[in-house]
């Protein structure tokens, strides 16, 4: 009978550790994240949304090869298809010289008199290679001053501004910054400037004095430089119009100051988004989220790269997925994470549940026998299978810590400042001590386990004694299982496997030890106490003093 309650609980030990795994399993293929956003996510937001290779061959058949260009390197960049065909038209779009000076035609700049463009017989002519030059800064001035647009002449007469980082416009030296503000009131005289931003500029205008610095406006001026040396009038112009404020501006173009190579795929991005502040707050996120997320909305084209400036968790590595839930998930996230992290609950539990009955503890007054000790073990192994199945993305660099000089003390004087930042432990050192306490968890309950199945065995006392001594090497298993990872950690560590965490390492040794001192002094020593007293007793002599 004994024989097949035992096989019982075995099968349903097996059954329900099946099914936990099945569970788990299917938690893990949910794309959903608390923490990141899943590759596979993006591309489902951008099936059936034009391409990168579409949209820039829409820009060169709508007479703006400049855009064009940049939207066809960044295809280039990754990969994509189509973009030899739309290399071929590029090359007939840019026939005509303007089309090579300017990037595109501008119904603007067209009717400029004497306006003269300079030869560009290789690639795309720049922005400030237009507005720079003598002549065209006359003839620009001539033709702006006559605008009736309170924004146009707004921005003209910004030119006597006090500037710090320019020479002023009045002063030798002073051109590029006119040739800024001349490509602002034509951008204004265009009506191509976002709205909001064209307040935000308002507004700002409408408070500088003729020589009075304005350091805001200066900011702006300095963005507008940097871009007219990289950008064609044209991609400019198109790069503008997405631009809602001066903040978008300034962190879209700080990004590409520093990451110059990739100026295609970051024009690229802001023109499919419209965002291009959203874009560069991603991009610019610390680890190889920022530019894997930037790659895979633009290979999902303009639904990806839209759902990538509207992001509120930055993309995550790929992996094991059930892609096919992917729109769902993009569609109702919240819904989605609730139901991953319960199914990963549900799963720990039934895992739990199993290990109790393949130990068999049940009636022997262990832990894991009562639904207390199961739904601890459950939540251990939920909280190591969450941290595993959620790594949290890197950190963003800190702010300087508060530094206090401490001038009591020489040292700290000399040596400068002591920072009071708290370090925080990570994650995946937290995931690493779970598991080497769910390992000790394992050894102590099969310790107990032996500890009381001698017990209550029928032998004489003196027999029990010196089976409980023979389990010596047993009650010490959680010491030995404590060295070894210790040293497997510090092996991994040393090979560069994984990351330098000597707190991961030497807590695998702390927590054996631990384990081995209550197996032995709060189980062990009672026990054989318990023994020797009834072993004096069947000898029939008087209690040991």
């Amino acid at each position: 009978m004994a024989e097949l309650h035992r096989e019982s609980s075995a099968g349903r030990s097996t059954l329900l550790a099946l099914i936990g795994l099945l569970i788990a399993v299917g938690a893990w293929g949910l794309p959903a994240r608390w923490w990141w956003t899943h590759p596979s996510v993006l591309s489902a937001a951008g099936r059936g949304t034009p391409s990168l290779v579409q949209v820039g061959d829409a820009a060169t058949q709508a007479g703006r090869p400049g855009p064009g260009f940049l939207l066809a390197t960044a295809a280039i960049r990754l990969g994509m298809t189509g973009t030899n065909e739309l290399m071929a038209r590029l090359e007939a779009a840019v026939q005509a010289p303007a089309a090579r000076v300017l990037g595109g035609a501008d119904p603007v700049l067209g009717r400029v008199a004497g306006l003269r463009l300079p030869l560009i017989t290789n690639g795309f002519g720049t922005a400030m290679e237009v507005f720079l030059p003598e002549g065209n800064r006359g003839a620009m001035r001539t033709f702006l001053s006559s605008s009736q647009l309170l924004s146009t002449r707004a921005i003209l007469a910004a030119r006597d501004f006090g500037a710090r980082e320019f020479i002023p416009v009045q002063r030798p030296g002073g051109q590029p910054l006119e040739a800024v503000i001349l490509m602002l009131a034509t951008l204004a005289e265009s009506d191509v400037l976002n709205s909001g931003w064209a307040s935000e500029l308002q507004g700002m205008l409408g408070h500088i004095a003729p020589g009075a610095p304005n350091e805001a406006f200066e900011h702006i001026c300095l963005d507008v430089l940097t871009l007219s040396r990289r950008l064609d009038w044209t991609s400019f112009r198109e790069l503008v119009r997405t631009v809602p404020s001066s903040a978008a501006l300034h962190r879209w173009t700080a990004t590409v100051r520093t990451n110059q190579a990739d100026l295609p795929l970051l024009y690229s991005a802001a023109v499919l988004s419209g965002s291009p502040g959203k874009v560069a707050a991603w991009y610019s996120h610390p680890g190889p989220s920022g530019r894997l997320g930037l790659e895979t909305a633009l290979r999902g084209g303009v639904g990806a790269t839209r759902a990538y400036a509207e992001m509120s968790q930055p993309v995550g590595t790929d992996g094991f997925t059930f892609r096919g839930l992917a729109a769902w998930v993009g569609s109702a996230p919240e819904v989605a994470r609730v139901l991953r992290s319960a199914m990963l609950g549900i799963a720990a539990l039934l895992l739990a549940s199993a290990v109790g009955g393949a130990l068999e503890v049940g009636g022997m007054g262990d832990a894991t026998s009562s639904w207390a000790g199961t739904l601890a073990l459950g939540l251990a192994l939920g909280f190591f299978l969450f941290i595993l199945a959620e790594p949290t993305p890197p950190r963003p660099p800190k702010p300087p810590g508060v530094r206090v000089h401490l001038l009591s003390s020489p040292t700290a004087a000399a040596g400068g400042a002591v920072s009071r930042e708290r370090p925080v432990m990570e994650p995946k050192t937290v995931a690493t001590i779970v598991l080497f306490a769910l390992l000790q968890l394992t050894v102590y309950v099969i310790c107990r386990r032996k500890i009381t199945e001698i017990r209550e065995m029928e032998e004489p006392a003196a027999v029990r004694l010196r089976l409980m001594e023979n389990e010596e090497n047993l009650f010490d298993a959680g010491l030995y299982i404590g060295i070894a990872g210790t040293a497997a950690a510090l092996v991994l560590q040393v090979l560069h496997v994984v990351e330098a965490n000597l707190l991961a390492a030497y807590s695998s040794n702390l927590l054996g030890i631990v384990t081995v001192a209550l197996v032995k002094i709060r189980h062990v020593r009672p026990i054989k106490r318990e023994l020797i007293l009834e072993g004096q007793a069947e000898a029939g002599s008087g209690p040991v003093r």
